[in-house]
């Protein structure tokens, strides 16, 4: 019976450090950087929310309050104290007497925004010809492009070099082996960033509209709409090399997209 109960004290405990780390992270969090007199303060603020909350939904009474707001504050060593714990797990890092989030996107040394804008100036280099050809060139490596920086943006992250000997303990420490949902939020990160669509859509423009005047100074024209009959080019260009995919895009304009002129 006494070590049942000691070992109920034991996880009762363990529960209550797990909810102060976590509790500690989600300031820091919330905060972007701050020292750690900032920190207790939000955490004291919290706490004394929570509690009036308690009250004025009777939970507890009037008299309970300041023996409640004792239990769910800390002391600012027991701060400093959980702040290391999160600092040597990974998860937040200790810069010039303040402390932030780790961002997880140091662990891809190479900017997803950059990348894709790279990538795809390197693709829409090729030799123009004719109208017809060059749209579907476009096509074809709108087509790869979107297809690699998927890819690349999909890549599973390795971290065996950070396990060598030529880094300290405190850099394999600090990047440790991501878990499988940082993982997933590494991804969607670079998938959010990888596609630069405006950048598509100038190159897009340029050869579709390249035998129009695209000069800004006439402010009654808009910049940025092609002309009806480029856009009938497009459209022949597609129902040519690829008829099936042309008949279900008409199809979903049809029912979807902003009522136009048919361009078909």
């Amino acid at each position: 019976m006494i070590q049942e109960n000691i070992r109920r004290v034991v996880e009762w405990k363990s529960g209550q450090s797990q909810t102060l780390l976590w509790n500690i992270y989600e300031a820091v969090k919330a905060l972007k950087s701050s020292q750690v007199k900032e920190i207790k303060f939000y955490l004291d603020q919290k706490a004394s929310k929570e509690v009036e909350l308690l009250y004025t939904d009777g939970i507890i009474t009037k008299g309970k309050k300041p023996s409640e707001l004792k239990k769910r504050t800390c002391r600012r060593e027991t701060i400093q104290r959980n702040l290391k714990k999160l600092s040597k797990l990974g998860y937040i890092e200790h810069t010039d007497g303040k402390y932030s989030i780790v961002d997880f996107t140091k662990y891809r040394t190479t900017d997803p925004q950059f990348f894709g804008e790279i990538l795809l100036q390197s693709l829409m280099q090729f030799p123009l010809r004719s109208k017809e050809k060059d749209i579907q060139e476009m096509i074809a490596r709108f087509g790869i492009f979107i297809v690699l920086a998927l890819l690349e943006a999909s890549m599973p992250v390795s971290n065996s070099n950070l396990d060598a000997k030529k880094y300290d303990k405190l850099v394999r420490e600090r990047y440790r082996p991501l878990t499988a949902k940082e993982r997933d939020q590494l991804v969607l990160f670079w998938i959010n960033k990888v596609i630069p669509v405006r950048y598509m859509f100038r190159h897009f423009q340029s050869i579709v509209s390249i035998d129009e005047d695209l000069s800004d100074e006439d402010d009654t024209i808009p910049s940025y709409e092609i002309s009806l009959a480029n856009a009938k080019k497009v459209l022949r260009v597609i129902k040519k090399f690829y008829p099936e995919e042309y008949k279900e895009m008409i199809k979903n304009r049809d029912f979807w997209t902003r009522k136009g002129e048919d361009i078909r």
